[in-house]
């Protein structure tokens, strides 16, 4: 790890970097990546203790080759969110240092969704720190939300779900983040054109 920079992982000049880079992509997805068989995940498996977290095979390689990509440009999960989402320049994401910054949140579509059920929309929420607290990620969702999404708390159509993954589940680890789950119970389907417009996000 740079000392002088935490949020810098890798050393893009250093020409050891690319089995470190090959160990990192695999140990850093592995849980939310590769368990690519079987079923999207429904409503309930999301709300249990044995949720097993996966994508489906075409989205997994997807999101595999971006992050190889990333990781070959030397940049960190936590420098795309920091320009992507936040807005933050190259340089500025660079030497990021939360402690200096006020907590800001955002919400955003997820690029790289879970294999869900075709009624159920993926967004996230992330902070600009690296503040995990489920409650304190929770009550930043509901109010964005509520801010920008209120139709989705309508409860005669709507269901939300609002999950904080396990420390060995988190490929972005110095950013804290919730990940927004929203069923939606009518039919035909809006749910999907309702968060089109949520910018979308490019989450690491």
């Amino acid at each position: 790890m740079n000392k002088k920079n935490p949020f810098l992982l890798i050393s893009p000049g250093n020409i050891n970097n690319t089995f470190i880079i090959k160990i990192l992509l695999f140990t850093m997805t592995a849980t939310t990546s590769f368990y690519c068989n079987g079923t999207p995940i429904s409503w309930d498996e999301l709300r249990s203790p044995t949720l097993l977290l996966r994508r489906d095979p075409e989205m997994t390689a997807h999101y595999m080759a971006h992050r190889e990509q990333l990781f070959a440009r030397g940049k960190t999960p936590e420098q795309v969110i920091l320009m992507d989402i936040f807005g933050m320049s190259e340089q500025n994401a660079a030497t990021y240092n939360d402690k200096k910054s006020k907590e800001t949140f955002k919400l955003v579509l997820n690029r790289f969704p879970y294999w869900l059920e075709k009624n159920i929309a993926h967004l996230l929420v992330f902070s600009n720190k690296s503040n995990w607290h489920k409650e304190h990620l929770t009550a930043a969702s509901k109010q964005l939300l509520s801010e920008q999404l209120p139709q989705v708390l309508n409860k005669q159509r709507y269901e939300v779900f609002i999950h904080v993954n396990a420390p060995s589940d988190r490929t972005v680890k110095k950013l804290g983040h919730a990940h927004i789950f929203i069923r939606d119970n009518g039919q035909p389907l809006q749910i999907h054109n309702l968060v089109k417009k949520v910018p979308s996000s490019k989450p690491e």
